[in-house]
């Protein structure tokens, strides 16, 4: 049974909780029998060893281990539901009584902040009222053809626009740097792909030119080559003119766009579609509009843990986004000339600000009672990874998932003023709100359309855009 929580810091409590003395056991004989399968005994075929000869090769600590991970997920998740606390992240583990006879462990862990809201009812805000030129058609279309341009190799003297082919090397100091070469290289001049200086050189080169271009590197550049004096030995293989084809239904046929097959059709998408992602632009505007009055009315305490542990997820996958460009974070920094200490204060303040928001939403939900379901036939959600489970999910916290969350600003969300509707789509079954500590009651359905439900608890990382089933940390007795 888990003792009522106790407070132990800002945001942080902590619970007691003791395992049945039946599961204990039951937890121990199967912890033995798992670690009695490694176990080599010479003069026996393996599993026909005695059990006492067994347990006498077994370490008992490492029974305990075995035993206390196994019983654990089940003691946690009991042990939340008993405190009725909503826990945020995973908890810090201390085994306060083991032995043959008895466990009982405590629990301390970050719990989700409590929101007092001002008015969220009834509030107005300024909404725009889309409106599309003939111009912006006009601009889209160009775009479109622009898209579907040829490039045509021409004998001519190269002129901005162009797309240049050429081999190129480049030298500081007098030696090669890395990254500075490239063969059969197309660049488009005036695309501003290159660093300044360098493409405008290219201006007025002819085919099978050889030109030398010197350029000095930005200050912001990576710290190597900042600011230094660069010579680049360039080829010129071929000039491409780009070719832009003239506006007739034709055209536009050759565009590929289902169901558009004249110039007049393609004005009218693309007007239609402009003046959506227009309404679509207004109505998020008018939401936040709305739920910057709804923040400032509300009185929210986050304690620091929560805002450092979103903080640190985002800046890990910003950073695993930059080294897939072929960056270090460190360059990064020195282009954008940012310190690191600017860039995580920044990033905290961001995050405790979209927190606020994530929280007094959530608050709101709970008040108003809503709820979300949609029955479909897979748990692939917008694109994430599809949800896994073991046959026993009720009991397996290990289990990862990924959902989109209600509040969240990727998805259709509008908050309006004379009340709230939060319109979503969902994974099959019922979504009850709660954020951390989230109960969600799934339905799997079968072909022939059997449903059976399943529970389990969950943790929201905002910054993520992603739910995760709380795991909980090995533990070992002979750990500090």
């Amino acid at each position: 049974m888990a003792e009522k929580f106790k407070k132990v810091a800002e945001g942080k409590v902590s619970f007691k909780t003791a395992a049945i003395k039946e599961d204990w056991k039951n937890a121990q004989e199967k912890a033995f029998h798992k670690l009695a399968t490694k176990v080599k005994v010479d003069g026996f075929r393996p599993g026909k060893y005695p059990e006492s000869m067994l347990r006498g090769k077994i370490d008992p600590n490492k029974i305990f281990d075995e035993a206390i991970n196994q019983i654990l997920p089940l003691l946690y998740g009991k042990a939340i539901r008993e405190a009725d606390v909503q826990p945020y992240g995973q908890p810090a583990i201390t085994v306060t009584k083991l032995s043959d006879e008895e466990l009982e462990v405590e629990f301390t862990v970050s719990v989700m902040p409590s929101v007092k809201l001002g008015e969220y009812k009834g509030l107005t805000a300024k909404k725009e009222a889309p409106s599309v030129s003939d111009k912006e058609v006009e601009e889209r279309i160009q775009n479109q053809l622009k898209g579907a341009a040829t490039l045509e190799v021409v004998d001519r003297e190269a002129k901005m626009g162009d797309t240049v082919v050429i081999d190129f090397e480049g030298y500081v100091d007098g030696k090669a740097f890395e990254g500075g070469k490239a063969d059969n290289y197309a660049l488009e001049l005036g695309s501003h792909s290159f660093v300044p200086g360098f493409e405008e050189a290219l201006v007025g080169v002819k085919t099978g030119e050889k030109k030398d271009v010197r350029i000095t590197f930005p200050e912001n550049y990576v710290k190597e080559l900042a600011s230094k004096d660069a010579l680049f030995k360039c080829k010129v293989h071929e000039i491409k003119e780009r070719k832009i084809p003239e506006l007739n239904d034709e055209a536009v046929k050759d565009l590929g766009i289902a169901g558009v097959e004249t110039v007049e059709a393609l004005k009218e998408k693309n007007k239609a579609d402009i003046l959506a992602a227009k309404v679509n632009d207004a109505e998020r505007a008018y939401f936040s509009a709305i739920l910057d009055q709804i923040v400032a009315g509300a009185k929210i305490e986050i304690a620091d843990e929560i805002v450092a542990g979103e903080a640190k997820e985002q800046e890990e996958n910003m950073k695993k986004r930059i080294e897939s460009q072929g960056l270090t974070f460190e360059q990064y920094l020195e282009i954008t000339g940012e310190k690191i200490e600017d860039f995580r204060k920044k990033l905290a303040d961001d995050c405790r600000k979209n927190l606020t928001e994530f929280f007094v939403l959530q608050t709101i939900g709970r008040n108003e009672k809503l709820t979300a379901t949609e029955k479909v036939k897979n748990f692939d959600i917008d694109g994430g990874a599809p949800l896994s489970y073991s046959e026993d999910f009720a009991s397996d916290y290990s289990t990862s998932s990924v959902f989109k969350h209600p509040f969240s600003s990727s998805n259709d969300s509008k908050l309006l003023a004379d009340g709230i509707e939060l319109l979503t789509k969902y994974f099959k079954g019922v979504f009850k709100h709660g954020g951390g500590g989230t109960k969600v009651t799934a339905t799997e359905e079968d072909d022939s359309g059997n449903a059976s439900p399943f529970e389990f608890n969950t943790t929201w990382g905002l910054m993520s855009n992603k739910w995760s089933i709380t795991p909980v940390a090995e533990y070992n007795v002979n750990q500090p």
